[in-house]
């Protein structure tokens, strides 16, 4: 689930404007939409999201249905259809405060710093960062800057689409992109000659307040001579053959990300870049949202139904169901099925969701093969070799909170960087907080079988590892044997089961940290994510990051209840 723009964030966190919640109700392809306006039915409900189960996501949802609308019927609201539920936030944007990122800029960190501090003029805190390690690390900002000018092209336009594409806001200053940085810029074309800004044909929001502004000298850049059928130019400028170019232009996307373009050297203009800055100052205020009412919303499941109950007194409907794993487990194999040595695990998870129905897929990049064929006997769930697949390789498999089949590598709590941090306090975000420890997770013997399928004639392959380490708290001969077993037929050798076995028995040899708490409702956490606890009551070796294992999201005004696991090798 993608983390929202800081703006979004701050709302939430201050309790700023409405919460907004709505469900829309799809025919079976999930796509053609059934009826309109149900959202002004919904009474109240939840989506529960837990990380251990085959079904990540169910929902629990009450209907107001006095007209009898949704009354159970074949031919009506019915178990095919597909419901998508979404919460959100909704407030002026003058109440918040928007963070910006310079990613690049012409003149260096110094220029750069320069830049990202002129900005607070306009209510927007920016700062520079040029060496960030990955996009992830920008998805906290609103706004994100390029300031190329003449010097080159955009280096950041993969990630600045990547971050357009995930609802942040961009700008780009320079007149060498062109399509190939700037997704709308459909036509541009060499020049060497001055650039500035004057009014376009049609105004709009963005062209009052300021004037034509030229840049003293003639420099060589790429003139933008026509933008994409969905964008709008905001300033153009008659060069000195008589043409003209977009110099300034704006697009959006349907996830809320907003992109201006402006073609310019510099902002130094004849007599300071003045209308230039008024320009720039009515995007940022575009951007922000300063002037209107910032709507957010993030879809948190999309679902089939599992039953329909309907009460009379007072007239409403109870509605249950999960997400498409019911799908993918009802689909079994008409017949025993095999699948090749060397088919890559992600063609397999593909194959095997397209049979079941399931045409909506983002997997992570699988590079790992199937080391023998694999044979199912008839019957066999699809989802049950889906799952096996992605597990015996380090994957965890799961339908995301937009329906897709996902796939990603497990997080280690460890290791894995915190998508949310909670906190106490005066700034905190956490309602309530329990901690309990146990030993429910400590194995000091563990086993791992490669199991022959139905074609093979073998035994199965074994890997065995036992802790009998003196110093250590959990060995066999201190709490006794404690025997923990795996078995796979995706194990092809004895070396695979062996480094298995290694494996676990390293994460077993654990003491489990368990927490509950609830917190601000966050509709965007994902469980799987690491969260990261600031308890002011910890004591010394307590863990501060946890995987997040359960998630309880209400539809009404309240906090969402979580619970989080953290396991710490005392072997």
């Amino acid at each position: 689930m993608t983390t929202p723009p800081a703006a979004i964030k701050e709302a939430v966190d201050r309790g700023i404007g409405t919460v907004t919640r709505s469900i829309e109700v799809y025919e079976a392809d999930g796509s053609t939409l059934w009826a309109d306006g149900l959202s002004d039915r919904l009474i109240s409900g939840s989506v529960s999201l837990s990380y251990g189960d085959n079904e990540r996501r169910t929902m629990d949802l009450t209907l107001n249905n006095a007209d009898n609308f949704l009354r159970s019927s074949p031919n009506g609201f019915w178990y095919d259809k597909v419901l998508k539920i979404y919460r959100g936030v909704s407030f002026a944007g003058s109440m918040i405060t928007s963070k910006a990122t310079v990613i690049e800029h012409t003149g260096g960190a110094t220029q750069g710093v320069r830049f990202a501090s002129s900005l607070k003029k306009y209510g927007i805190d920016a700062d520079f960062s040029d060496s960030y390690s990955d996009i992830s690390a920008l998805l906290d900002s609103d706004i994100i800057i390029s300031f190329t000018g003449s010097a080159s092209a955009s280096a950041k336009a993969t990630d600045l689409k990547n971050l357009y594409d995930r609802g942040r806001n961009i700008i780009t200053i320079g007149n060498k992109n062109t399509s190939a940085q700037v997704p709308h810029l459909t036509t541009t074309v060499s020049k060497t000659s001055t650039w500035g800004i004057s009014q376009p044909v049609a105004g709009n929001e963005l062209t009052a307040g300021w004037t034509s502004e030229a840049i003293a000298g003639s420099t060589a850049g790429n003139a933008v001579n026509a933008i994409s059928g969905d964008a709008v130019a905001v300033s153009r400028w008659f060069m000195s053959d008589s043409t003209y170019s977009i110099t300034g232009s704006v697009t959006f996307n349907e996830n809320g990300g907003k992109w201006f373009n402006l073609n310019l050297p510099s902002l130094s203009g004849a007599n300071g870049g003045t209308q230039f800055w008024i320009l720039l100052g009515n995007v940022l205020a575009w951007m922000r949202g300063t002037n209107s009412t910032v709507e957010w919303q993030t879809q948190i499941g999309e679902f089939v139904i599992d039953s329909i109950n309907g009460d009379h007194f007072p007239t409403g409907i109870k509605i249950n169901g999960r997400d498409y794993v019911k799908k993918a487990t009802n689909s079994k194999l008409k017949n025993a099925s095999s699948f090749a040595a060397d088919t890559s695990v992600s063609t397999l998870i593909t194959a095997l969701a397209a049979n079941s129905g399931i045409d909506k897929i983002r997997l992570a990049e699988m590079p790992e093969l199937l080391g023998s064929t694999q044979t199912f006997d008839r019957g066999t769930p699809r989802w049950d070799i889906m799952r096996e697949a992605a597990h015996a390789t380090g994957y965890e498999i799961y339908f995301d909170n937009e329906g897709y089949l996902t796939t990603r590598k497990y997080l280690d709590p460890t290791l894995s960087p915190p998508s949310h941090t909670f906190l106490t306090g005066a700034m905190g975000n956490l309602a309530s907080l329990s901690r309990a420890t146990n030993d429910s997770r400590i194995y000091n013997h563990v086993v791992v079988y490669g199991d022959p399928t139905s074609e093979e004639q073998r035994m199965p392959y074994v890997g065995e590892a036992i802790n009998t380490n003196s110093e250590s708290p959990t060995n066999v001969d201190r709490i006794g044997d404690r025997y923990y077993s795996y078995a796979s037929t995706f194990f092809t050798n004895e070396a695979q089961c062996q480094a298995y076995a290694d494996r676990l028995l390293g994460l077993h040899a654990l003491e489990s940290f368990e927490l509950s708490f609830s917190a601000i409702n966050y509709p965007w956490l994902e469980v799987g994510e690491i969260g990261r606890i600031l308890d002011p009551n910890a004591v010394a070796g307590d863990p501060d990051q946890y995987l997040i294992d359960t998630a309880n999201i209400p539809l009404a005004l309240g906090p969402m209840t979580m619970t989080g696991k953290r396991i710490t090798s005392v072997g």
